[in-house]
């Protein structure tokens, strides 16, 4: 199969994405220079989410004409799920639009059949998926293993230790201070303060003994 790049009449379009806010998209745009790619559209979402939850690829979907040419550093950058990723590709195919998928060196043209091309994506799609399913297959066994020793297996490790939490209740139910004092103290998001202090259920008892210790500090304000 010829995996030398396409000459390339429209505009060279890229797609990035991650899944993660931690995740860096540069090795994607390193591949993209490689071809001299024009315009990019990127995000950090899952592969598997619908495409309401993918703006810059409904972006990208509106954006492309006839000529143009996508690219991905990879299948799994366009999607995750199988019968996703070769919608997708029917889609920008029934656009006019060539598709270059730069990890598994493949090109789609949209108007020449080539079996072997098609049959290549079908094939790393479907790898790529079975795969996938298989590690979380293995962590799920690894984990069921582990709770057989509870000195293995400990769970996830909370954010806050329990004397923390207690930290962080004293200090909002009794007004001490101010939720992004707390934030900014534990590196937690103003959600969970609020959590911590008014719903976390193993703090049930502490929380009513703080409740209790604000109203008799209110009301001791009150009396004359």
């Amino acid at each position: 199969m010829n995996v030398q790049a396409k000459a390339v009449t429209g505009c060279k379009v890229g797609y990035a994405r991650v899944s993660s806010e931690d995740q860096n998209l540069e090795r994607q745009f390193e591949e993209f220079r490689r071809f001299d790619v024009e315009k990019i559209y990127f995000e950090k979402v899952q592969g598997d989410k619908l495409d309401g939850d993918r703006p810059e690829l409904l972006k990208l979907m509106d954006y492309i004409r006839e000529g143009d040419t996508v690219y991905f550093a990879s299948f799994d950058r366009l999607s995750r799920r199988h019968l996703r990723l070769l919608s997708l590709i029917e889609e920008i195919k029934a656009k006019g639009v060539a598709i270059h998928f730069i990890e598994e060196a493949i090109y789609i043209s949209p108007t020449v059949e080539n079996p072997y091309d098609e049959l290549n994506a079908n094939i790393f799609s479907a790898f790529a998926q079975f795969f996938k399913k298989q590690l979380k297959i293995r962590q799920r066994q690894g984990i069921k293993n582990a709770k057989k020793d509870p000195t293995k297996y400990k769970g996830r490790k909370p954010k806050l230790e329990k004397q923390q939490k207690l930290d962080v209740m004293e200090n909002i139910i009794l007004g001490n201070c101010c939720y992004s004092i707390m934030q900014k103290k534990y590196e937690i998001s103003r959600s969970t303060v609020w959590r911590i202090a008014y719903q976390d259920p193993t703090l049930a008892d502490e929380r009513n003994d703080f409740i209790k210790a604000n109203l008799e500090n209110q009301l001791g304000k009150l009396e004359p």
